[in-house]
């Protein structure tokens, strides 16, 4: 009965740990959807959340509209 509540609390740990990291990887379009771009994986990059989010903030500062 130990290894199975062992078992079972190491598969929610993955399960946790692969939920956590797939909300941290954001697809990126690197040409705008509203520019063109499509869902095709050649227009398409992962990137942290954080550089994500810093990313379009830089481009923003740099064209003065958000994107």
């Amino acid at each position: 009965m130990f290894e199975a509540a062992v078992g079972a609390q190491a598969s929610h740990d993955s399960v946790s740990w692969f939920d956590a990291v797939r909300r941290t990887l954001n697809a990126h379009h690197i040409v705008h959807r509203n520019h063109g771009g499509g869902n095709d994986l050649k227009n398409l990059e992962l990137l942290h959340s954080q550089r994500h989010q810093q990313h379009h903030a830089l481009e923003c500062a740099d064209t003065g509209r958000p994107t």
